[in-house]
């Protein structure tokens, strides 16, 4: 956590209120796993463009909105699995949407899987303490003006 000192200016006293930073709390929650969405090996990257061509289609026929019988009540559930296959086959078709997507389920692109690496928050307090001196700077500038 970090937070910024307060500040005197003059007689009064105008503190900011304490800015406090988690790297768990910007931490998005893990990412679906579209390889599991298409019924593919969940290793994923032995699956070829034809491969996941042929799993979507078979499972767009099955949960296609408009073939989902009307009667059965389950054309809202039918729409939202036919979206999420939709979002799989675009991001494992797209060579690097795959790549990118493949790295979230490893972990890679900014602990995903909840965890904080320590790198991170040392970056992000780095900039916030840039960002504290400047705005000092700027502040002592005015007040000199005045």
């Amino acid at each position: 956590m970090y937070s910024l000192p307060s500040f005197t200016s003059g007689s009064l006293r105008h503190a900011p209120p304490p800015l406090i930073i988690s790297c768990t709390a910007l931490a998005r929650s893990k990412p679906p796993n579209f390889y599991e969405v298409l019924s593919l090996d969940t290793s994923g990257s032995l699956a070829g463009p034809e491969e996941i061509k042929r799993a979507y289609r078979r499972l767009a026929l099955r949960c296609h909105p408009d073939l989902c019988s009307a009667g059965s009540g389950n054309k809202e559930e039918c729409t939202r699995r036919f979206i999420e296959l939709h979002q799989a086959y675009v991001a494992l078709s797209d060579p690097a949407l795959r790549r990118k997507h493949d790295m979230e389920l490893r972990g890679i692109a900014g602990g995903n899987d909840g965890s904080c690496r320590q790198f991170s928050r040392e970056v992000w307090e780095a900039q916030l303490h840039k960002l504290w001196q400047r705005s000092t700077v700027r502040r002592r500038g005015r007040a000199a003006e005045n």
